[in-house]
C-alpha cells in the first residue's frame, strides 16, 4: 500500500514522488498499516504539499513517541487535528456531538458554527466561510462525504474519529444516549458548556426534561428523541444558550418560556408537536438560523419574526404554515428562505420583493 501518489498529485513528476515515497512508507509504518490512520494521515499530508522536510518533520514528530496515551486517542488523528488552524479545532470537535441516528445537512452544521462564534470573517461571508471550513476537514478525511447524498451535503464521521474528537470535548461537552446508565449523575456533578441528548421512544421515560436544569452554563442544548416533558417546565435556568437543536419532542410545553432565550442565535424544532411561536419572539433578537423543519401544527408566524434583524435562515418546510407576515423585505440579512409550494407562495414572493 503506498499513499504517496494520492497525496502529491499527479502533476508532480516520479522524481519528486520516489524522493518522498521512503518518508511516506515509514509514515504508513508508523500508523500500523491501519486503513483509517492511513487515511487521516494522508489528508494531513495532502495540506503539506510537496516539501519533504514537512513530511519529515511529521514522521518526527514527538506524538509518535508518546507512551500510555489512552486508547481514545489515535497517534495519525492526534497530529491531523494539532495541525488544525485555530478556527478548524472546535468545528471539528462540535461535529462530533451531533447525534448519530439524525441525519445534519451542511447548512445546519454551519449555522450552528456561526451561532457558536467559529466562523471568523466578515457577517455577509460567514455561511461561505463555514462551507470552505467544511470543505478543509473532508479535505483532511476528518469526515467523509455521505454517497447517498450529493454535493457533499451531508457527511458522516468514522467512529474512531467520533470517539476520539468527543475524548477531547469531555470535560466541556456530554454525549448521552439514554440507554447509558448515570446520565442524571453525571449531568448533577459535572457543569456542561454543550449537552448531545439522544433519546429512543422506548426509553422516554428514562430521561426527564427536569434533569437537565443544573447544566445552568449551557452554551448548546442538542435533543433528539421523545424526551420527558411536562406541564411547567421551562428554560429559565439556560439563559446562556446559543444553540438549540430540539427534536421529536413534546416543545409546545416549553414555548411559553423560549423568549427567555435573550442569547440564543440558533433555534431548530424540527418534528416537534409546536402549534406556536410566542408572539413577542422579537425579544429574541439575536436570532440567526430558525428551522421549523416537519412542525405539521404550525400554521402562523408571529408578526414579529419581521424585526429579527440577524436572521439570516427560516426553515418553512414540512409546516402548516400558508402565508408569512407583511414586512419580510426588512430582513435585510435573511440569506436562505426554504419554502413549500403553499397556497400563498404567490403572496409571499409579492412580500418578499417589495421594495427590493
Amino acid at each position: 500500500m503506498t499513499v504517496t501518489p494520492r497525496v502529491v498529485g499527479n502533476e508532480n513528476d516520479d522524481a519528486q514522488i520516489e524522493l518522498l515515497k521512503d518518508t511516506g512508507m515509514q509514515i504508513i509504518a508508523k500508523c500500523d498499516c491501519l486503513p483509517l490512520a492511513i487515511k487521516v494521515m494522508g489528508g494531513l499530508l495532502r495540506q503539506k504539499m510537496t516539501s519533504q522536510r514537512d513530511w519529515e518533520n511529521v514522521l518526527n514528530d514527538s506524538m509518535w513517541s508518546v507512551s500510555q496515551m489512552p486508547e481514545e486517542l489515535n497517534y495519525a488523528i492526534y497530529l491531523s487535528y494539532e495541525d488544525l488552524s485555530p478556527s478548524l479545532k472546535p468545528c471539528f470537535l462540535h461535529y462530533s456531538l451531533l447525534p448519530k441516528s439524525r441525519v445534519f445537512f451542511t447548512d445546519d452544521i454551519v449555522g450552528m458554527w456561526i451561532s457558536e462564534g467559529f466562523v471568523h470573517g466578515t457577517s455577509r461571508n460567514f455561511e461561505e466561510i463555514g462551507k470552505d471550513y467544511f470543505v478543509k476537514l473532508i479535505h483532511r478525511n476528518l469526515i467523509e462525504p455521505d454517497i447517498n447524498y450529493v454535493d457533499q451535503v451531508v457527511c458522516n464521521m468514522h467512529d474512531v474519529v467520533r470517539s476520539f474528537a468527543r475524548y477531547l470535548a469531555r470535560n466541556e461537552a456530554l454525549v448521552a444516549q439514554n440507554k447509558q446508565t448515570g446520565i442524571s449523575e453525571k449531568m448533577d456533578s459535572q457543569k456542561f458548556f454543550r449537552l448531545s441528548l439522544e433519546i429512543r421512544a422506548s426509553e422516554s421515560d428514562e430521561l426527564e426534561w427536569y434533569s437537565l436544569q443544573a447544566q445552568t452554563s449551557l452554551r448548546t442544548l442538542l435533543s433528539v428523541g421523545p424526551i420527558k416533558i411536562k406541564p411547567g417546565d421551562s428554560f429559565l435556568a439556560f439563559s446562556n444558550l446559543r444553540t438549540l437543536h430540539v427534536e421529536d419532542a413534546n416543545f409546545d410545553a416549553l414555548v411559553e418560556s423560549l423568549n427567555q432565550l435573550k442569547h440564543l442565535r440558533y433555534l431548530s424544532i424540527e418534528g416537534t408537536n409546536t402549534s406556536r411561536l410566542p408572539e413577542n419572539i422579537s425579544k429574541m433578537k439575536f436570532l440567526q438560523y430558525i428551522s421549523l423543519l416537519g412542525c405539521n401544527s404550525l400554521v402562523n408566524l408571529p408578526n414579529s419574526i419581521v424585526t429579527l434583524q440577524h436572521l439570516r435562515f427560516l426553515n418553512l418546510r414540512d409546516t402548516g404554515i400558508s402565508s408569512i407576515p407583511q414586512g419580510f423585505h426588512g430582513l435585510t440579512n435573511l440569506r436562505i428562505l426554504l419554502l413549500d409550494l403553499i397556497l400563498s407562495l404567490e403572496h409571499c414572493m409579492f412580500t418578499l420583493l417589495v421594495c427590493m
